[in-house]
């Protein structure tokens, strides 16, 4: 756990094509099913700058830790796209979730941190991504989700579907 921000509930892999990476988790290390679906943010604000990118997203659980697969399908300024050309492919952010998002922003900026990129889904999801590495090495970054209704929803319905999964259905749709 980290003494910061608190347990950590997710791994992100930035990827070229989620599909591939679908595949790589489900045959190759047994994880799965994933949920497949597009995100269009209704605000993202990458290093002051206002953007408008679309991700190819995919979730499954490993016990208890999500795995979040993204792929970026235009040429938007973000965090995903600033990874792969710095990085490659690779884990970008670790995720934690929170049921006090705005004390615990306040907190953040209070400790001094740096908001590296800010995104919302109206009515679904917020969260604020923290660069965690000055120097550079890594690259991968702190991502804050406020746990809302909505995305407590998307959490459990993934979390669920892993529980004894027998490797049928490897990938699927939320709703």
């Amino acid at each position: 756990m980290s003494r910061i921000f608190g347990p950590i509930y997710q791994n992100g892999y930035v990827l070229h094509d989620v599909d591939a990476g679908v595949a790589h988790w489900t045959r190759n290390l047994g994880v799965g099913p994933f949920f497949r679906f597009r995100v269009a943010f209704s605000r993202y604000v990458h290093r002051g700058v206002e953007s408008s990118p679309v991700l190819d997203v995919a979730l499954a659980n490993s016990g208890d830790l999500q795995i979040e697969l993204i792929a970026q399908v235009n040429d938007e300024p973000s965090v995903y796209q600033e990874f792969l050309r710095d990085h490659g492919p690779g884990l970008q952010h670790l995720s934690v979730w929170t049921d006090t998002f705005d004390a615990d922003i306040a907190r953040y900026a209070a400790l001094g941190l740096k908001v590296a990129t800010e995104v919302e889904i109206t009515g679904m999801m917020r969260a604020t991504f923290y660069d965690t590495d000055m120097a550079g090495a890594t690259g991968m970054q702190m991502e804050v989700l406020d746990r809302t209704a909505a995305a407590k929803y998307t959490i459990d319905t993934v979390r669920q579907a892993a529980i004894g999964w027998d490797g049928s259905e490897p990938l699927r749709t939320l709703g």
